[in-house]
């Protein structure tokens, strides 16, 4: 074809290689069409000629019925990247001599399916660049060649971090390529636009006289979609604010960070932009991203609902004999309750008899209140049996979940059992009709605010006179203090006489508990531990309340298994300090079991058989008291060995030995037959501002945090009125008495009056 007669050898030369590494011979058709790959991009290829002066020996070419497969002799990292695999005709191919034999490789390769013809036209549009696996075949037409090409696909898992596109890469559809430029203009700062967007055909250009362009088109399927053209050359400035960062990419593109961190500031968020992507958001946008990730992340609120029966079927599945009742009313969401077998064992086998019931309400976007159920452990630490999503927090709410939570425990006798709660509406009722005989405590400290809030009784003497009463674990000491508050005011008096004493002071407390709480502090304490899922939507929130949970049973039983010793660490604390106030009783023995000890301005009497002092903390608590231990001491004992099973470490271990299994991911629960789709509950009252997530203080709390700041060098006066020392009037003092300007400034204006505008005169 080039006019040459005689024996030559070719040889072309790679593109920007020299004479030394860049010459390749050209012997079968398969080396021609891979210097067919440079034509397009470089226009030229150089071709040089090498005569043969001896002849050498003729080689015979014999036609066999099978392929012979070979794979290329250039190699990727000769500059050869668009040849992976190819199959050629045994016509075509020459015998190669015998000491390039070892280099060659059988490749068994059959045409894959899903490829398509090429036209002559097409093949044009190839460059060095492209990742083409090229498959020959002979045919049965005077040995013509039949072409087919299988073309690179994009993987969205894959590449759409950053895009790189190729001649005939292949898209599902044309939704996915725009994504992908966009994506590519966001990660590299070019302004690209659609300018043919249709059905059929997609032009991508930048700006105007910029050469990039993307031409693609549906291939014969109809479906899939092909990058036909392209040129990949830039030669415009790069952009900062860029139209195709939308919320919904910005929140795809940073749900890692949203996700490790879901209290991750909007501002924080605006700098990790700017490091990130170099592009300026404002910080609505930032804010609105925000929200979108943790959607996703989370899911919607309103769709997680008809999600709940096959969590609650998950649930039961992955540890048998739970508890999951789903409440509806006509498809309307009204409560659910759960019990996890594990956490239900685990109370009966070691936790004391005692119950604290509270509940918090939910910050999310829908009504409701979490309602929980909190027992005591071996080491005096919270222990969560059971908790339910009500609607409201009212009779109807708790008698429902009080009445499961019987069911579960086999509570028959309730003679046996102490219940802490708050005064709750319709709560002490509903106590009273399902546990009949129990021991109901309320919690002293909202009994204080009521008691500077309600009956206005204020003061630091009437505190300190309450919390002794309450403190008081015997009659005798409970009357003193009672009769200090009448001593000083006669209606704190009266108002605490109308409060039942078992209900609140240990020296009416039963003693089968061995626990002389007077604070709900166990509910308190787990409520905190759940802040930071109370605002989520109801099936994220349920599934990290029992991660959580699984987690801290293994924690808690992985720990006390490291623990060397007898009693659990907190209750040896405890037991330590109380050896230090031995020291200040005196024993006096008589010869049996009983002791007489003497203490500062009293004394008591310790009965060492029957493990009781008439001080009876040692009865309440089930830890021997500071006079007991004087006793113990006196016999040359040990206090550990007077201590109650209920704080030991073997008891703790069996109420840990029981454990809360994984559930799987949503995409494997069980379908659940439950009828029509769940309604969600009402919407919380929208009001104006920011959406409100923490709870009012109350005035005591308020009071407590004053006194915490023991660090200001003077008092606020702020909430206070100012009373004039001349007048006697308030909203001034003597500073400004007379003073008519000031006296208008501090006067309210009736908003019955117009307003008038100063401007005006």
């Amino acid at each position: 074809m080039l006019g040459y007669k005689g024996d030559i050898t070719y040889h072309w030369m790679i593109p920007g290689r020299g004479l030394n590494d860049g010459l390749f011979k050209i012997e079968v058709d398969v080396d021609a069409m891979t210097v067919g790959l440079y034509v397009p991009d470089n226009r030229e290829v150089e071709i040089y000629c090498e005569h043969i002066s001896e002849l050498g020996t003729t080689q015979n070419m014999n036609n066999t019925e099978d392929d012979v497969f070979y794979e290329s002799e250039y190699d990727l990292d000769d500059g050869i990247d668009g040849l992976v695999d190819v199959k050629i005709s045994s016509t075509l191919i020459h015998e190669r001599k015998k000491k390039e034999k070892q280099k060659q490789k059988v490749i068994d390769k059959e045409p894959t399916e899903g490829a398509y013809d090429l036209s002559d036209n097409d093949f044009g549009y190839f460059s060095d660049n492209d990742q083409l696996f090229l498959d020959y075949a002979t045919s049965d037409n005077d040995g013509e060649v039949e072409r087919k090409v299988k073309f690179s696909e994009f993987h969205v898992e894959r590449d759409m971090e950053n895009p790189e596109f190729v001649v005939g890469m292949m898209f599902k559809d044309f939704d996915e390529l725009k994504d992908a430029c966009r994506q590519y203009s966001l990660v590299n700062h070019f302004g690209i636009d659609f300018k043919h967007n249709d059905r059929e055909r997609l032009d991508v250009k930048c700006k105007e006289g910029c050469p990039f362009r993307i031409w693609a088109s549906k291939m014969p399927d109809k479906t899939t979609v092909q990058i036909k053209s392209i040129v990949n050359e830039h030669n415009c400035s790069k952009i900062f604010e860029n139209k195709f960062a939308s919320v919904e990419r910005l929140a795809r593109w940073f749900l890692e960070a949203f996700q490790n961190n879901p209290k991750l500031k909007v501002d924080t968020f605006l700098v990790m932009v700017k490091k990130e992507l170099k592009l300026e958001i404002n910080w609505m946008k930032g804010y609105r991203t925000k929200v979108k990730a943790l959607e996703i992340i989370r899911g919607k609120d309103e769709d997680q609902y008809s999600k709940l029966p096959k969590y609650c079927g998950e649930l039961r599945k992955r540890n048998p004999g739970s508890t999951t009742i789903l409440h509806l009313e006509r498809s309307l969401f009204q409560r659910i309750y759960i019990c996890i077998k594990a956490l239900k064992d685990g109370f009966l086998a070691g936790c004391r008899p005692i119950i604290s019931i509270d509940g918090c309400w939910l910050k999310g976007k829908y009504e409701g209140h979490l309602l929980t159920a909190i027992g005591i452990d071996a080491n005096d630490c919270i222990y969560p049996i059971a908790y339910a999503v009500v609607e409201k927090e009212n009779k109807n709410s708790w008698g429902w979940f009080l009445e499961l939570l019987a069911y579960d425990l086999n509570i028959d006798n309730s003679h046996a059992w102490t219940f802490v709660s708050d005064r709750q509406k319709g709560l002490i009722s509903i106590v009273q009709s399902l546990f009949p005989g129990c021991e109901h405590r309320f919690c002293v400290r909202h009994m204080y605010q009521n008691f500077i809030k309600i009956a206005v009784h204020r003061g630091k003497t009437l505190k300190d006179y309450l919390w002794a009463a309450a403190r008081a674990s015997y009659v005798g000491e409970f009357n003193y203090w009672m009769d200090k508050i009448e001593n000083t005011c006669d209606s704190a008096y009266k108002w605490l006489k109308e409060k039942p004493a078992e209900e609140w002071s240990r020296s009416h407390f039963r003693t089968f508990s061995k626990c002389d709480m007077l604070l709900n502090n166990l509910c308190e304490s787990f409520n905190n531990v759940l802040l930071d899922v109370r605002d989520k939507p109801i099936l994220t929130m349920l599934e990290e309340i029992n991660s959580k949970l699984m987690r801290r049973v293994y924690k808690q039983r992985d720990a006390m298994r490291r623990f060397d010793g007898q009693i659990c660490p907190k209750i040896q604390k405890k037991l330590d300090k109380l050896k230090i106030e031995s020291f200040k009783c005196i024993p006096d023995w008589s010869g049996g079991q009983t002791f007489q000890v003497r203490c500062p301005l009293t004394q008591f009497v310790v009965d060492m058989a029957e493990r009781t002092c008439s001080c009876r903390r040692w009865q309440l608590t089930g830890l021997p008291c500071s006079h007991a231990i004087c006793c113990i001491f006196n016999r040359r004992e040990h206090a550990e060995d007077y201590v109650d099973d209920c704080y030991k470490v073997a008891t703790f271990l069996n109420t840990y030995s029981y454990t809360i299994n994984p559930i799987a991911g949503e995409d494997q629960w069980d379908l659940v037959q439950h009828g029509d789709a769940i309604i969600p509950p009402k919407l919380s009252k929208p009001k104006r501002g920011r959406h409100q997530t923490k709870r009012k203080k109350d005035f005591v709390e308020i009071l407590e945090d004053g006194e915490k700041k023991s660090n200001l060098s003077k008092l606020s006066r702020k909430g206070l009125k100012m009373t004039c020392s001349i007048c006697g009037q308030q909203g001034h003092n003597k500073r400004f008495h007379g003073d008519e300007n000031h006296l208008q400034k501090r006067t309210r204006v009736d908003s019955s009056e117009p307003l008038t505008n100063p401007l005006q005169d």
